[in-house]
């Protein structure tokens, strides 16, 4: 019968055989004896009518086969009871050996027993499947020479499992099988059985090369991931951290966080420095409660005890059915933080922002209004929010839409005017800031709209400011202008005063001799007096004077009503709105009223297109522009004469007819202007002049009339040493220019 780890063997089930054919035999004996002193009371009662010698020898036959009989009939009848039970137990050990070689087949571990020597005496299919060998291969062998590739120093420890004591275990052993390393985890028990060729050590273990790999994938994976992972025991002291943990708490080694309170080490306070007590924490919540936490309001300490706001997920941790501590996951949001406060300052401020703000769809449909659009429109929110940039823009209209918004798309930004309409039909200009934006996977326009009302307001009363200093300014060279004239108006007048003092004599003469011719008194006497009156009054000295004079005082008149009404012409505020105007006129007053600006300087040459159409225009406006680039360039070209100087530089003003506009060029023969500054000349009070000397606005003045009031554009052609010549075009029909690169 073979033998197993957990049956009786052989010859203890034959001993207990023979203990019960012993048994029989002996009740077989005591039976006869019974027996034969039966017989022995019958014999004694029948001896009296036998023979003595035939009594005796009929008394110990009858007694031999009785007794004999009765020995034989108790020991068959033993026998054949001990026979069916032999053949019973037979099969119920049987039965349970063959059970008890499918569950040692079927248990997952290795099991391998080992006799006195060391010897493999039960090898189960675990065993095999792990190790490449078959139990025939090994049994009977020692299991240190069984052939199997065991880790450095393995097989010494092995030859001596068989005299252990006590129960050892190796959590990692590595054997090589087939070329390949498998992870063990084995532990040997002593068995305690008897008999040198029995069971004495029991091998038990499981290939834990799978969970192993795992373990390592896990750790990798848990150093690669940014976010920071611990664990903790059901004290709260740390089994287990990442690198990320490690960085994010300023440590270098995981063994100067393993084993320590975690709570007391980095959770112990609150960003105030209030004490946060270890039963307040949420960390540990989660072993305290059994479910998991999740927290983005609160701190966690580093190393050097700075602090820094945490997200963090704590949930409990179990072996099997134990609760055994708590996994923790924390990430640093100090960035998050910023960005989300950001993000609400950046949502305050545009909801709060002065101007009005919109996100436009594709579809022209507003998706967003702050509280300025819903104010300046004079619209609830949902009600801008079901409209459309045409229900709100009185100059786009739905049909021009698609066009728009490809051309912000393909720009990226632009800015311009349009006009804004109210709920109640009110138009008020505004200035637009347009984005082309992506977000989410869909187009947007991101908008800024600003009402120009005031604005525009200021910048008129700023325009006319400009050109009342301008006309201050000039108010010296305009006053010489006016005194010229006044002077030689005076001196003629005062000449004509005389005159008439003459001629008043010389009257009165003559009404005397009149007066003698009609009363016949004239005499001779009264001739010569006549005669000298007319020589004393040198008649004819007046008449070739007097009117010499007149002509002169009129043209001084003409003079200064033509000074006066160019400056009332070039002061005056003007229209709202633009009227046709005579360019050529409108310069011809501009340089009259500059006159002594440019005068000492340079000469002015005019080439002025009698074909020249007239243009809408804002004159004032125009007026102010032309002033602004003339003085400049009388300017330009003192800086290269003098002012007084022997010679004089020229300024040269040109206008034409284009096709589509109207183009003016100022030149001068100026120093020109300097590369390094070209891109700033319109930078409002950016100027290269000395101070007292230039504001810096005039030209920014000039290219916010021509193309932000005019939609036309300004250029500039200029040359180091030769001089500047500034093009300005408005277009015919007051709509804008495409505006040239500046």
């Amino acid at each position: 019968m073979k033998r197993t780890l957990f049956l009786e063997d052989d010859g203890k089930f034959f001993s207990r055989v023979w203990s019960e054919l012993h048994l029989g035999t002996t009740l077989g004996a005591v039976a006869a004896l019974l027996a034969t002193c039966a017989i022995m009371t019958v014999f004694e009662t029948a001896k009296q009518w036998l023979l003595p010698g035939v009594t005796i020898w009929i008394s110990h036959l009858i007694t031999i086969c009785f007794s004999g009989f009765l020995a034989f009939l108790v020991s068959f009848t033993i026998l054949r009871r001990f026979r069916s039970e032999l053949v019973r137990e037979k099969q119920v050990l049987e039965t349970a050996h063959r059970q008890a070689e499918v569950f040692i087949n079927a248990v997952p571990s290795i099991l391998v027993g080992l006799n006195r020597e060391s010897r493999v005496t039960r090898w189960n299919a675990s065993a095999a499947r792990v190790f490449g060998l078959r139990e025939a291969e090994v049994v009977g062998k020692p299991l240190a020479d069984c052939g199997i590739q065991w880790q450095t120093g393995m097989q010494e420890e092995i030859r001596l499992w068989s005299s252990a004591q006590v129960p050892q275990r190796y959590d990692l052993v590595s054997v090589e099988v087939s070329g390949e390393t498998r992870l063990l985890g084995l532990r040997v028990e002593p068995a305690h059985m008897a008999g040198d060729d029995l069971t004495r050590t029991l091998l038990i273990g499981s290939d834990i090369t799978e969970r192993k790999r795992a373990e390592e994938e896990v750790r990798d994976l848990l150093d690669a991931i940014p976010e920071a992972v611990y664990g903790i025991d059901l004290q709260g002291r740390c089994t287990f951290c990442n690198p990320s943990c490690l960085r994010l708490l300023g440590y270098d080694e995981p063994e100067e966080l393993l084993g320590l309170d975690m709570h007391a080490l980095m959770h112990y306070s609150r960003a105030d420095g209030t004490h946060y007590t270890v039963e307040e924490c949420q960390i540990c919540d989660a072993f305290r409660r059994g479910q998991g936490t999740h927290i983005d309001t609160e701190v966690l300490w580093r190393r050097d005890r700075t602090c820094f706001p945490a997200e963090y997920w704590s949930h409990p941790m179990h072996r099997g059915e134990e609760l055994v501590g708590a996994v923790v996951t924390f990430v640093d949001i100090t960035d998050r933080k910023r960005a989300e406060r950001e993000l609400r300052l950046t949502q305050s401020s545009l909801e709060n922002a002065s101007d009005a703000v919109f996100w436009v769809n594709s579809q022209a449909r507003v998706m967003y209004a702050n509280e300025a659009a819903c104010q300046s429109l004079g619209r609830s929110r949902e009600d801008l929010l079901s409209l459309s940039v045409s229900d709100i823009d009185a100059l786009l209209p739905k049909e021009a839409w698609t066009e728009f918004w490809e051309r912000i798309k393909i720009q990226g930004s632009s800015v311009f005017e349009t006009q804004s309409k109210t709920k109640e039909g009110r138009i008020f200009p505004v200035e637009v800031t347009a984005n082309y934006m992506e977000f989410d996977g869909q187009e947007f326009i991101f908008a800024f709209a600003r009402d120009l009302t005031k604005r525009r307001a200021m910048e008129s009363q700023l325009r006319q400011s400009q050109k009342l200093e301008g006309i201050g300014q000039l108010a010296a060279g305009i006053a010489h202008e006016i005194n010229t004239p006044t002077q030689y108006i005076g001196d003629n007048v005062r000449f004509l005063q005389d005159a008439f003092q003459d001629l008043k004599s010389l009257v009165g003469s003559c009404e005397q001799i009149l007066a003698a011719a009609k009363a016949n008194g004239l005499s001779p006497e009264k001739v010569e007096e006549f005669a000298a009156a007319v020589e004393g009054a040198d008649a004819e000295y007046l008449l070739e004077e007097i009117p010499k004079a007149i002509e002169q005082t009129l043209e001084g008149v003409s003079r200064v009503a033509g000074l006066v009404s160019a400056m009332k012409e070039f002061s005056h505020p003007g229209t709202k709105d633009r009227i046709p105007l005579d360019l050529n006129h409108a310069i011809k007053n501009t340089l009259t009223v500059s006159r002594n600006e440019w005068k000492y300087v340079a000469d002015v040459v005019t080439d002025f297109d009698p074909a020249l159409p007239l243009v809408p225009c804002l004159p004032g406006e125009f007026n102010q522009v032309i002033l602004n680039l003339v003085v400049n360039a009388a300017h330009a070209i003192a800086d290269v004469v003098g002012k007084g100087g022997a010679e004089k530089g020229k300024i040269g003003i040109q206008t034409r007819d284009c096709p589509e506009c109207v183009e003016i060029r100022i030149s001068d023969t100026g120093s020109g202007i300097p590369e390094k500054v070209r891109a700033r000349i319109y930078e409002p009070f950016f100027t290269t002049k000395e101070i007292g000397k230039g504001t810096g606005q005039g030209l920014a003045i000039a290219r916010s009339v021509v193309v932000d009031k005019h939609g036309g554009s300004i250029d500039f052609e200029t040359q180091d040493g030769t001089g500047t010549t500034f093009i300005v075009r408005l277009p015919h029909d007051g709509k804008a220019l495409a505006a040239k690169a500046v």
